[in-house]
């Protein structure tokens, strides 16, 4: 029977070749259609068996001829879908890889892991370099579509919020431009990896005091820190006062510039206040 349907189709003119495939996708449009959630899957297991019965006799020349057949008539079919044909193509096409990876195991996603490799570095190696510059060029340009798209999308968004805030009223938008200051303030509180807790605006403290003067932060009360202590330490050397905290060598050097014994006459430093501040009221 294969023989004399291989005759017959040899002997077909190219209307009759397409009238016949035209009838053979009608029919099994028709066929599947109707067709239950088991047959399909059955149909497909056995479609998938006698697949891989076939593929594993054919040699490297065959494989090679069925490849090429295989890329030219997807080539023509796409080349002549429509941008709704190729969108669902496209999206029937991750549904079923979505479907078949979720119910394999660990040893079936290995092997087909291993086969994709064993593909892919098969079709690198035989392909010249024309093929090879041919393939690179098209991955340039999906990437560049891809940026393309990426950045229609950001252009439809930003056109989109600017749409939705021009409907908005003058108490929606104060309230809108309040909300977005307090979110920003509380980004750019700066908490430890120890206090991850989240304070409301009024409540920020003043958690990183180094480099304060640059950053200054309205939603800070600085003058409840204002209580640096009393001059409680005493200086070892010099006997000086100093605040809890404050280093070492700051008022003497560490004895390196020890105060000498000053002597004073109080007439002079009083004749000194009158000559450099006139202003000052001589006693009577």
């Amino acid at each position: 029977m294969r023989t004399q349907n291989a005759l017959s189709r040899s002997q077909e003119s190219a209307e009759a070749h397409e009238m016949r495939l035209s009838i053979d996708r009608e029919r099994h449009a028709k066929s599947r259609a109707s067709e239950t959630y088991t047959q399909r899957e059955t149909r497909l297991s056995s479609q998938r068996s006698r697949t891989d019965a076939a593929r594993s006799y054919e040699s490297v020349e065959a494989r090679q001829i069925r490849l090429e057949c295989d890329r030219e008539r997807h080539a023509d079919s796409r080349a002549s879908e429509t941008y709704t044909q190729r969108e669902a193509r496209l999206c029937l096409q991750r549904s079923r890889a979505s479907f078949s990876r979720s119910i394999e195991d660990d040893e079936e996603r290995e092997t087909r892991s291993r086969r994709d490799r064993s593909q892919h570095a098969l079709s690198r190696s035989l392909e010249t370099d024309e093929q090879r510059e041919e393939r690179r060029a098209a991955a340039r340009q999906r990437y560049h579509e891809l940026l393309g798209d990426a950045s229609t999308h950001l252009s439809q968004e930003r056109d989109r919020i600017q749409e939705i805030r021009g409907t908005w009223s003058d108490e929606q938008r104060a309230a809108q431009v309040e909300q977005d200051r307090l979110r920003r303030n509380v980004n750019q509180l700066s908490t430890s990896d120890e206090e991850s807790t989240v304070y409301d605006i009024e409540e920020q403290p003043w958690l990183n005091k180094e480099g304060s003067g640059f950053m200054y932060n309205v939603a800070i009360n600085y003058a409840a820190y204002g209580d640096i202590g009393a001059l409680e330490e005493v200086c070892a050397h010099c006997q000086a006062r100093k605040w809890k905290g404050e280093p070492n060598g700051m008022c003497c050097a560490s004895v390196k510039k020890a105060m000498s014994e000053i002597a004073y006459d109080l007439r002079e430093i009083l004749t000194f206040l009158l000559y450099a501040c006139p202003l000052i009221e001589t006693p009577s």
